[in-house]
C-alpha cells in the first residue's frame, strides 16, 4: 500500500510540474514586410521555477546563420505559456514566445523586434 501511494504521488507531482519542462526545438516563421524569415530554435531548455515561473536557456539560429544564445524567463499558467529568450551573445534583444503546450508539441505567436509570426516546437527530451 505504501509503495502504491509513493508511485501515485510521483505521478501527480510530475503532472503538476508543468507540461513545458524539457528540451524543445523547431522554428518560428516571422514576417518582415512582404518577406518571411525562418528562425530555427535549435535548443530551448525549459524548467519550472517557483510558482508559475519558467526558466532555462535558448539558442536560436537567425536566417543569416547568426546563432543567438541567452537565458529564458517567463511564466506558465496551465497549458498557456509566455516567455522570452534574452540574448547574451550572437543576436541582440529579446525573442518572445506566447502560446500553448499540448503534450510533446508547443505552438503560438512569436516576435523579434519589429518582426511577428508563428512558432511550432516539438519536445526532444
Amino acid at each position: 500500500m505504501r509503495h502504491q501511494f509513493g508511485m501515485m504521488w510521483m505521478a501527480v507531482s510530475m503532472a503538476a510540474c508543468g507540461g513545458a519542462s524539457g528540451e524543445w526545438e523547431g522554428a518560428c516563421d516571422l514576417a518582415l514586410g512582404s518577406k518571411f524569415l525562418v528562425y530555427e530554435v535549435t535548443t530551448l531548455v525549459l524548467e519550472n521555477g517557483s510558482d508559475d515561473a519558467l526558466e532555462g536557456t535558448g539558442q536560436i539560429l537567425a536566417p543569416e546563420s547568426t546563432l543567438g544564445e541567452g537565458a529564458v524567463s517567463g511564466s506558465a499558467d496551465g497549458d498557456e505559456l509566455d516567455f522570452l529568450v534574452r540574448f547574451s551573445s550572437g543576436l541582440s534583444g529579446d525573442f518572445k514566445f506566447e502560446g500553448t503546450v499540448d503534450g510533446a508539441e508547443m505552438s503560438g505567436e512569436c516576435s523579434f523586434g519589429s518582426q511577428f509570426g508563428r512558432f511550432e516546437l516539438s519536445r526532444v527530451n
